[in-house]
This record gives structure tokens, C-alpha cells and sequence, in this order.
């Protein structure tokens, strides 16, 4: 026990051409492409021409990447003493174990989405390309039972669970559409018996946006539940409502922040009266891209007034996505998606707006295929770190990991027999509580056509 947290041709080129590094994006576009293979739709590949030959406009991107790439290559070079330690954790008392390694049970579950724990209940949601499905447990997450239908009502097409969120009573979840705008649904999950649990509809369609093809995080905060949106066609929005009743949520943030090439908003965060959001920057052409941000807000007032807290990328453009953000030991912490390397960045939180920011790990933790944060959580004396490996169309299974510090700077590397190995490709969640540390994995299925299931496994 440690302590006691995506004319469609054009969209799809567009996708692939602008967000390789978005795992949602990509597994949305391999689904896209399973569904062609069933007869459903007949889509070009954007790669390549009928004869099988690669287009002009990918050769000019990956031409625009090999040079953006050797640029990274000098700043990583450059900036090489700037790295910390890191090892491998020492055995101690603290175990890390499987829960579920079989994809609980279903066939086409990849990957665990998102998991909370809302007291009475836990819940977690998986990615499904038969829908999505949402499973609750009793008894601290050892043992979880369905409590949806694969896509929450049936529509094959919700495919992740994005959003999950405890509010006034009921179960909201968030989910990533195919064809449509992102839908969201509330249920009384917390009934005793599953068949009384009924799910109603909050929004089929993006709350009138087709373009919000994801509800890709939520929170509560200040009395209301925030859900963020992924929007590659005309940047990110964000919604709030007092009551989460249909028809009561309202858009609270300028379109994309105010700028043009913020495309989500993909982590969120209340500590000390704000309400922290980090975002993508991935929308329009790659040389308009200035990194990712985070921005703050009270909450009060209408419209509500947003701050950036730090520099466009903490300094660096090539961070275009801030996969968490956590408070420990008095700094805020935040992590990246970078392809040469995943970052992590952590400010005192002093002085005028926006705050100052120092890299604490460069370059993956020494793997240039480890690029995507994707959980950050203080628990006990220790700050944790995962990270989902390689998020491209040609993943290498087995590039995320999990690390703890104690101080921020050095890290060790928490690893177990079996754990990310084989078909896995490294953490898509984790959260802290129940004295323990819940950590869902991804799968191979949905990127490579193979039949790696999720898994949950806890460190306690």
C-alpha cells in the first residue's frame, strides 16, 4: 500500500497527414480502414496511389518530416545533458500484479480508455470496434462486470470511451465517434442490479457540432461537469452545465483557446480554485503548429476568462500535446506527446502568468520511441509517470513504461514479468486511489490488425 488518481476522403488524409501522433486519431483512422475491409465503405488509402505508389502530397509531408525530424535530432543532441537519471526499481514491498489480461473477456477489447473511482463503484471504459463498453466493479477493481451495450446504445461507431465522469449522482461517459459528432450519455450506474441501470442521451451529435468527433475528457468543477472536444476542422471546443441535463451546456472557451492550431483539449485539471486544461496542437499545416498549452480558469464570471500558464510548447513546438498534468511535492507537473521523446515540465507556480517551466526528462527516458504521456500521479512520497510507447501506424509493442521519483528528476523504472510485454504497447490510463495505483494497458489490435486485449493491472 503506497497512498491514500476522431466528402470524408479529405478528412481522413487530413488526419493522417496532421495528427500520426494522436492515438486516438490513429486508431480511429485503423478502424476506418477495418470497416472498408468489411464492405462497409470503400476508402482510399491517403498514403498511397492506385498503383500502389506513395502521393505527392505524402512524399512532400514526409519530406517536411525527415527535415523537422533532423532538426530534432540537433535540440536532442544539444540538449543531451539536460536528462536525468534513470533506473530500474529496486525490489521492495510494493508489488505490481495483473488484474485482467484477457481483455475482460471480449473479444475487440484493445485498450482501457479511462478508469475512475466514484466511491461505491469503480468504472473503466474500453475501446471496442464494435463499440465501446463500460464495466464497474465492486470490490476496488478486482473483479468488473459489463453495465453497457458494445457502443452504450448499440451504435457500433462509439467506439472509445473518452469521457468519464461521476456527477450528481450518475455515470456521464464521453464517447469517440466514427461518422458522427461524439455522443453523451448519463446512467444511474449505481444501481444494484445492472438491468436497472438505464442509460439516457445527453447529445448524438457533438452537441450540434459534427465536427466534435470526441468528448475526449471531463471533470467537475466549481458545481459543474466540463466535457473538452476534439475538433480538427475548426479547433477545440469546451462545454459546461450546472445540471448535465440536455440542453442545458453551453460552450465556455474562445474556439481553440483563440488559436488557430489548437485541435483538443486533452487533459483537465482543478487544484487551488482553477480549472487546468491542457490541449493538441495539431489542426491546419504542421509549420503553424507552436505546441502545446495549458490554460486556466475560476470559473466564474460570463464568459468565463482563460489564462495560459506556460509558453506555447513550454518552449518547444514539437510538444503538441499535454497528455497530464499532476501537483506534487508543491510543482506542478505536466507531460508531452513529442515524437522524439516524450517530456516532462514542472513549474514552482510563482510569479506573473505564464509561469516559468523547467524540463525534468527529455527524449522518452532514453527511448526516442516512448513519445506520449499519458498518466501523471502524486501518491504518497512518490510522483508516477506512464506513458503509452510509440503512438504511430507502425507501432513497436512494448515501448511504454511506467516510472516513479521521488524527487521529480530521477526516475526508476517499474517493471514485472508480463507487464507491457508481447502484444501490448504501453499505459493508455492510470489513475490513483484505493491506496493503489490502477493502470490500464493498450493492446496491438485496433493498430496492427492483431489480437493483443487490454489489460489492468494495479501497483500497490
Amino acid at each position: 500500500m503506497i497512498f491514500s488518481k476522431k466528402n470524408r476522403l479529405n478528412k481522413i488524409k487530413k488526419l493522417f497527414i496532421c495528427i500520426i501522433y494522436s492515438s486516438l486519431a490513429i486508431m480511429m483512422i485503423a478502424c476506418l480502414c477495418l470497416c472498408e475491409k468489411e464492405g462497409q465503405e470503400s476508402i482510399k488509402n491517403p498514403e498511397t496511389s492506385e498503383s500502389g505508389e506513395k502521393t505527392t502530397e505524402v512524399q512532400a509531408v514526409e519530406t517536411q518530416n525527415t527535415e523537422e525530424e533532423n532538426k530534432l535530432e540537433e535540440v536532442t543532441t544539444a540538449e543531451s545533458a539536460e536528462q536525468h537519471e534513470t533506473g530500474t526499481e529496486e525490489p521492495g514491498s510494493l508489488t505490481l500484479r495483473p488484474v485482467n489480461t484477457d481483455g475482460f473477456g471480449t473479444q475487440g477489447n484493445n485498450g482501457i480508455d479511462r478508469i475512475i473511482d466514484a466511491g461505491q463503484y469503480m468504472y473503466l471504459g474500453v475501446d471496442n470496434r464494435q463499440g465501446t463498453i463500460v464495466y464497474r466493479s465492486a470490490d476496488k477493481g478486482e473483479t468488473w462486470e459489463a453495465i453497457s451495450k458494445h457502443g452504450i446504445n448499440g451504435d457500433k461507431n462509439n467506439i472509445f470511451t473518452t469521457t468519464l465522469v461521476w456527477f450528481n449522482g450518475c455515470l456521464y461517459v464521453g464517447t469517440w465517434q466514427l461518422k458522427s459528432g461524439a455522443q453523451l450519455f448519463r446512467a444511474n450506474a449505481d444501481a444494484e442490479n445492472v438491468p436497472d441501470i438505464a442509460w439516457q442521451a445527453i447529445t448524438l451529435d457533438g452537441f450540434s457540432n459534427p465536427n466534435n468527433n470526441g468528448f475526449t475528457n471531463g471533470i467537475v468543477f466549481d458545481g459543474y461537469i466540463y466535457v473538452g472536444c476534439f475538433n480538427l476542422t475548426e479547433g477545440s471546443e469546451m462545454y459546461r452545465s450546472s445540471s448535465g441535463d440536455p440542453g442545458t451546456w453551453q460552450m465556455c472557451i474562445p474556439k481553440g483557446y483563440g488559436r488557430e492550431d489548437n485541435s483538443d483539449s486533452t487533459c483537465l485539471y482543478a487544484y487551488d480554485g482553477y480549472l487546468y486544461v491542457g490541449t493538441e496542437s495539431v489542426r491546419g499545416d504542421m509549420s503553424g503548429w507552436a505546441g502545446t498549452a495549458i490554460y486556466r480558469t475560476d470559473g466564474k464570471g460570463s464568459p468565463l476568462s482563460w489564462q495560459k500558464v506556460c509558453p506555447d510548447g513550454y518552449g518547444d513546438k514539437y510538444n503538441n500535446n499535454t497528455g497530464a498534468i499532476t501537483v506534487f511535492k508543491d510543482h506542478m507537473y505536466a507531460g508531452t506527446w513529442n515524437y522524439s521523446g516524450l517530456q516532462v515540465w514542472r513549474t514552482d507556480m510563482t510569479g506573473e502568468l505564464p509561469w516559468e517551466w523547467e524540463r525534468v526528462v527529455n527524449g522518452g527516458f532514453g527511448s526516442s520511441r516512448n513519445d506520449a504521456v499519458q498518466g501523471l500521479a502524486a501518491a504518497g512520497d512518490d510522483l508516477f509517470c506512464a506513458s503509452c510507447g510509440e503512438l504511430s501506424l507502425n507501432p513497436g509493442a512494448g515501448t511504454g513504461k511506467l516510472l516513479k521519483s521521488s524527487d521529480g528528476t530521477n526516475w526508476a523504472e517499474i517493471t514485472q514479468e508480463g507487464f507491457i510485454e508481447g502484444k501490448m504497447i504501453g499505459i493508455l490510463w492510470m489513475i490513483s486511489a484505493n491506496e493503489k495505483l490502477y493502470i490500464g494497458l493498450l493492446g496491438a489490435n485496433l493498430l496492427t490488425g492483431g489480437d493483443g486485449l487490454s489489460q489492468l493491472w494495479i501497483y500497490e
